[in-house]
């Protein structure tokens, strides 16, 4: 909404100023002509002068009025332009996030697509691994305890047997794994004697021992029949990997320590070998999966 015209030419200095300038060379050409209807006085050059000036002021307000209309108008012109790019450049990110929403939305959906036949895949490998597996281990079992074999060959026998039972474990964890992905494993405890789960557990890597010649022992300190509630395959599996950790990097004739502490409520589990071990730079990174420390070489 414009001002009225009274209150513009109020605020506006230069207005007045021209305005008065305007009133002045007027004055001065009205005076100017008086003069020259004297008789006798020669005020010809006097209101010559006078029309000059008044001439050159309205000429300099007109063009300065002129200037200033051009550049208001270019003014606006500019403020525009720039609120029409303000718009565009809304537009475009509004257009943008738009389209980075509908990326994220097909992207997730690839995404579960994929976890869905990733998880398929694993289960369906895993159906077809139990079944040689279980074929493996009917035999194995019914050579054991025919009796015939004797000896080494009976130790053999029965370390074939539990590292098929062990093989067998890892496919029924493929399995869990693709219930844990959808949200459906869960924790199957049951009454477990500590001491004869752990026993059975580590007695499975006594043939690396043998192989490479390593001194390998199990140091129990607690209660032997103590009994606890454990889920057998998921403890089964953490000691295992401790396991054979120590025995990927500990070097032929090492040695490889598991050993159990009780106190009062509070069970501990340590193996411990000779090995180079990790550096102090790569313990921050123990606990992520698949990290291997870069000066660790295996020995198997």
């Amino acid at each position: 909404m414009s001002e009225p015209s009274d209150i513009w030419f109020l605020k506006n200095t230069k207005a007045r100023i021209f305005a008065l300038a305007w009133a002045i060379a007027f004055l001065f050409v009205l005076g100017s002509w008086t003069a020259y209807l004297i008789p006798g006085f020669d005020g010809a050059n006097l209101l010559k002068l006078g029309i000059s000036i008044y001439v050159s002021i309205i000429v300099i307000s007109l063009s300065y009025y002129a200037a200033k209309t051009r550049t208001d108008k270019l003014i606006f012109e500019k403020e525009s332009i720039q609120q029409q790019l303000e718009l565009e450049q809304q537009r475009n990110e509004r257009i943008l996030i738009e389209k980075e929403k509908e990326l994220l939305t097909i992207n997730a959906a690839e995404l579960k697509e994929l976890g869905r036949l990733k998880s398929r895949f694993f289960t369906n490998i895993s159906h077809e691994l139990r079944t040689p597996l279980t074929l493996l281990l009917g035999p194995l079992k019914m050579i054991i305890e025919s009796g015939q074999l004797t000896g080494e060959n009976r130790i053999l026998a029965n370390l074939g047997k539990k590292s098929a039972q062990n093989l067998l474990g890892l496919v029924d964890e493929i399995l869990e794994l693709t219930k844990l992905e959808v949200g459906k494993a869960e924790i199957e405890e049951v009454p477990t004697k500590l001491y004869l789960f752990l026993k059975d557990l580590i007695s499975a890597f006594d043939g690396f021992a043998i192989q490479k010649n390593i001194q390998y022992s199990f140091d129990y300190k607690g209660n032997k029949n103590l009994q606890l509630q454990i889920d057998i395959k998921k403890t089964g599996k953490i000691v295992n990997n401790l396991i054979a950790n120590a025995f990927k990097y500990t070097p032929r004739d090492g040695q490889i320590l598991v050993k159990v502490r009780q106190q009062e409520k509070v069970i501990s589990i340590s193996v411990k070998d000779d090995g180079r071990g990790v550096s102090a730079k790569d313990l921050p990174n123990v606990f992520n999966r698949f990290f291997r420390s870069s000066g660790l070489r295996m020995k198997f």
